[in-house]
């Protein structure tokens, strides 16, 4: 993962004042016999989150793309010996 997505990541981790809630209802979500609509609580104004990473956009780009940074840190030539 690139170094502005862990700060993006680590942004939305902080938790919200003390003595408020995690999430809060938007403003004209409600209707009768039904509950209002949560969100983030840093996320009410704004649209929500598509991805933290604009290179991974599917789920099978996040395995890759983790498969991927595991096995290249555990990369090493074994020569093949008949």
């Amino acid at each position: 993962m690139s170094a502005k997505v862990l700060e993006r990541a680590k942004e939305l981790i902080v938790p919200p004042p003390p003595g408020s809630p995690y999430s809060v209802p938007l403003l004209g979500s409600d209707q009768k016999d039904r509950t209002p609509i949560y969100r983030h609580w840093r996320m009410v104004d704004s649209a929500l989150i598509d991805t933290l990473d604009p290179h991974v956009l599917t789920n099978h780009e996040m395995f890759e793309s983790i498969g991927m940074s595991y096995y290249r840190e555990l990369a090493v030539y074994i020569p093949f010996e008949p």
